[in-house]
């Protein structure tokens, strides 16, 4: 099997790996990591390369049912604890349930196992979440919290989940952590939520409303907002309720013809 190069980086996996994986010939080709290896079918294939009297591939079933799954995964952590080498149970089930990043972590884990070499400098554990994904979003793509859950806690973990405080508290755990993105969105840009910053006294304080309209609108606006502050009255400058930038800026917002014009006396 042969694999360009465009594909391999798509898969998630270092090269290393990827050559491994086609060096075994497996029975299908890998072109989503995630979804090939959730059933664990090409674990066991696998697993038969190097050990084949342990391993008979006639008792796993390369179906896609979460009962396939489960049971195939069984079997595969029972082989690997027989060996001397056990699997993550937390990749494992990651994989399971299609989360992500959890199988490519465990295909290079089982690389590492199997033919002693590390694939990656790093640590293996990786968080098995969208969360690094979404924070290269701008803040305007990204998920609400209902597609949050959704994205890192899948159907499938409903099924074998036992534990309903252990559920709530997981989901609990995920919209936490999309209301903490949220809030940081809010305080490096205050003005797309509509929040007005706050002045030396604590204050909020009220921004300059915003001109649209082509560039001739604009200059007209703006001069006639330089005409409003030339023709103060001098009465208007005693007044102390009076405050000239805002009264300009409110008579510049509005069109041309019905902005207002302060005289002389």
């Amino acid at each position: 099997h042969t694999l360009p190069l465009r594909n391999q980086r798509k898969m998630g996996l270092p090269r290393e790996t990827v050559k491994w994986l086609l060096s075994l010939k497996l029975s299908a080709p890998i072109r989503h990591v995630r979804r090939d290896f959730a059933n664990g079918f090409l674990v066991a294939e696998i697993a038969h390369y190097y050990f084949p009297d342990d391993v008979r591939l006639s008792t796993f079933d390369s179906g896609i049912a979460l009962e396939c799954r489960l049971n195939n995964w069984t079997q595969l952590e029972k082989l690997f604890e027989k060996k001397g080498m056990p699997l993550p149970h937390e990749l494992v089930d990651g994989t399971t349930h299609t989360k992500p990043d959890a199988a490519e972590q465990l295909v290079e884990f089982i690389y590492s196992l199997l033919t002693n070499k590390s694939a990656r400098p790093q640590a293996l554990q990786r968080e098995m979440t969208d969360t690094q994904y979404q924070a290269q979003l701008p803040s305007y793509a990204r998920t609400t919290a209902s597609m949050a859950v959704k994205c890192n806690f899948r159907s499938t973990e409903y099924t074998t989940q036992k534990d309903a405080i252990a559920t709530a508290t997981h989901i609990e755990d995920i919209i936490a952590q999309q209301k903490k993105m949220k809030q940081l969105d809010k305080e490096s840009d205050p003005g797309r939520y509509g929040i007005r910053p706050l002045d030396a006294t604590g204050h909020a304080t009220r921004p300059l409303p915003s001109i649209t309209g082509n560039s001739s609108s604009r200059r007209t606006a703006a001069q006639g907002t330089l005409t409003m502050t030339r023709a103060l009255r001098p009465a208007d400058l005693q007044d102390p309720n009076f405050h000239p930038p805002a009264a300009a800026a409110a008579a510049a917002a509005l069109p041309a013809s019905q902005r207002p014009r302060l005289q002389q006396q």
